[in-house]
């Protein structure tokens, strides 16, 4: 919901909880089958939440291998959909038309839905509506779990990805599962060889308090270069100029602008497979990249890194040491708290710990 208008932020936030509320008084509680056959899993905007999905599919197919797994996300998402492990079937869903939401997922006539959001309401509206047995988050304060027939606390103090596999425990599944994405091409693009991948750009919510400053991006491309290593830096179609930029400011041509040169989303998943590293901002390739089990270096300023990092043996996270940083549990509480947590991360300590080789 962080993307969406004025309205659609009030109706969550004001109006729906009081719904749900309403509605739970009158609504017929429901629960799981004993012969589970179909599963839906619905989950809104964000690609890197839609990584940590990965670890819910890979984790159910493991256990109970005959279940069908639909998943019922939004545009923004649906990119990434084709490469979760698991999933039998995906549809794009929007939140704002729950009324053709509820058709399309009542059409396919499951046994349990999961709503994996953990603040919006209007999920939680969604998936009370479809008549099914529901599983979704209890999160503190947020009233969104009057309906769910399974409410599942939802914890700031642990990862993202155990609050998600903590969604499978009314199933009677336990797992540690960390996120995975399939690739089928993972041939690496032509003329790309010995290259590590900076990917400097963050999305949402107050997205420039997350990104690093260019100095520090600087430095770090020089050491990279300094040791015959190529540079690519990644980006969405819409930020190959601030990545020109970039480049400019570096003041080295040979660095590769992918956010202009990639032809499809494809050639951006085998770019990150293929690097020796990526060095990313707090944001959804940063997951991405993790997932793809790439050695991948998250810079956490904001973003709390236990709540948030990437996750995988050659992953670490890097994060300022001074207190009120790493405030971020939902993503949206900027209010009232620092705004140059990033600027305390250092390219000077970034190289340091590549230096040790901790990835």
């Amino acid at each position: 919901m962080s993307r969406a208008s004025f309205f659609q932020k009030k109706l969550d936030g004001y109006i729906l909880p009081i719904v749900l509320k309403f509605y739970s008084f009158f609504r017929q509680q429901k629960t799981i089958p004993a012969n589970i056959k179909k599963v839906g899993i619905l989950k809104e905007n964000a690609l890197g939440d839609l990584v940590f999905v990965s670890s819910i599919t890979v984790a159910l197919k493991k256990n109970r291998p005959e279940i069908k797994i639909f998943l019922f996300t939004t545009d923004n998402n649906k990119i990434l959909a084709p490469y979760l492990p698991g999933v039998d079937y995906f549809e794009c869903i929007s939140l704002s038309n729950f009324i053709k939401t509820r058709k399309i997922i009542r059409h396919h006539q499951l046994d349990v839905l999961i709503d994996t959001g953990a603040w919006p309401k209007i999920n939680a509206f969604i998936t009370a509506l479809c008549g099914v047995a529901s599983i979704g988050f209890h999160s503190l304060n947020q009233n969104r779990h009057f309906c769910y027939d399974y409410p599942i606390k939802h914890s700031n103090q642990i990862h993202e990805n155990e609050n998600y596999l903590r969604l499978l425990e009314p199933l009677g599944i336990s797992s540690k599962q960390i996120p995975t994405l399939k690739l089928k091409n993972s041939q690496t693009i032509d003329n790309l060889s010995s290259y590590v991948v900076f990917h400097p750009w963050a999305a949402g919510v107050n997205y420039h308090l997350r990104e690093w400053n260019f100095d520090n991006w600087k430095q770090l491309a020089f050491y990279f270069l300094k040791k015959s290593i190529k540079i690519v830096i990644t980006g969405s179609f819409q930020e190959k100029e601030k990545v020109e930029k970039l480049i400019a400011y570096i003041g080295e041509k040979k660095i590769i602008n992918f956010a202009k040169q990639a032809k499809n989303f494809e050639e951006t998943l085998r770019v990150l497979k293929n690097a020796k590293q990526i060095v990313s901002v707090n944001t959804g390739i940063m997951h991405i990249a993790a997932a793809l089990g790439v050695p991948t270096v998250g810079l956490s300023g904001p973003t709390n890194p236990k709540r948030w990092g990437p996750l995988g043996k050659n992953t670490i996270s890097i994060h300022p040491q001074e207190s009120g940083c790493g405030f971020l549990h939902f993503g949206f509480e900027y209010r009232g708290q620092r705004t140059d947590c990033m600027d305390m991360i250092t390219a000077e300590y970034v190289i340091k710990t590549l230096k040790k080789g901790k990835t």
